[in-house]
């Protein structure tokens, strides 16, 4: 009875809850897909996540307001997230990218993606740790990015975990 029980939990296991299945238009390959606000939303900040066929991809999606320079995200530029246990992970541009402008309520704002393949480590250490701070290098300076919540990093945890269960096998 036991083991029918543990079967059945398995079949009906649910899906990542923040995970959203996503196929590519042009290839028709499928990945999952996680954004997570990191700092205000309204800052429109975001740590992107996902997977497809065991590959692991961490991205940031990065905004400010058109105060801040048109700068290029220049290739070598990184973000870096430390987490809690003192371990500190980098995402780094591989080419340059120039930012996007783009209008919210009328109001300009520059964005940039960085994005990169990451080792399946990499996702075990954002499982385990939450990440307490962002600095990102940009326009030859670090910015600190500001007011990551301890319950937005308990969901990236909660996700990356998930992802590590679920898709990856």
């Amino acid at each position: 009875m036991t083991l029918l029980c543990c079967a059945v939990l398995q079949v009906t296991a649910q899906p990542c809850k923040y995970v959203k299945p996503q196929k590519d238009q042009f290839t028709n390959e499928t990945y999952n897909l996680a954004k997570m606000a990191i700092g205000a939303p309204m800052a429109m900040r975001e740590l992107i996540i996902y997977e497809s066929d065991g590959k692991f991809n961490l991205g940031l999606r990065l905004t400010f307001n058109t105060d801040f320079p048109e700068v290029a995200f220049k290739k070598g530029d990184k973000v870096s997230l430390k987490l809690a246990n003192g371990e500190i992970i980098e995402i780094t541009a591989e080419k340059d990218l120039p930012p996007t402008t783009i209008r919210v309520l009328d109001v300009p704002l520059r964005m940039w993606y960085i994005n990169q393949q990451v080792a399946r480590n990499v996702y075990e250490k954002l499982s385990v740790s939450p990440i307490t701070a962002v600095r990102v290098k940009l326009n030859d300076a670090d910015h600190d990015l500001q007011g990551i919540k301890d319950k937005q990093s308990a969901k990236i945890m909660e996700t990356v975990k998930c992802m590590l269960d679920n898709y990856s096998k």
